[in-house]
């Protein structure tokens, strides 16, 4: 395994190698550094338990009525993209990947 490190000076290599030589595992301060450097904070997805709003609960009656998007956006008088989205932002609350599966979770089938 090897690292590159810009601007790092040489005892990086040669510091892992000798702590890998006494038998340790560690990753050297500048490696560490850079890897917490290297990513942004994520929002953390919503629970399990978060519940629908009244809103949302309307919305997921049609496709768990069998209604597709377009009926979607022409019964709630909405443009098809905040349809998808509010559909998505339902579907990540039920921890459904798909409608079929996120309907089954809504009724509780699932």
């Amino acid at each position: 395994m090897s690292y590159s490190l810009e601007g790092a000076g040489r005892s990086v290599p040669a510091d892992l190698l000798r702590l890998v030589g006494q038998g340790q595992c560690a990753l050297h301060p500048e490696v560490l550094r850079t890897l917490l450097r290297s990513g942004e904070p994520r929002p953390s997805p919503p629970s399990a338990t978060e519940p629908l709003t009244g809103r949302e609960e309307a919305i997921m009656s049609l496709p768990a009525a069998g209604k597709d998007v377009a009926e979607i956006s022409r019964r709630l008088l909405l443009s098809p993209k905040t349809v998808r989205n509010n559909l998505t932002r339902i579907f990540t609350k039920l921890r459904g990947r798909r409608q079929t599966e996120a309907v089954l979770r809504w009724r509780g089938l699932a």
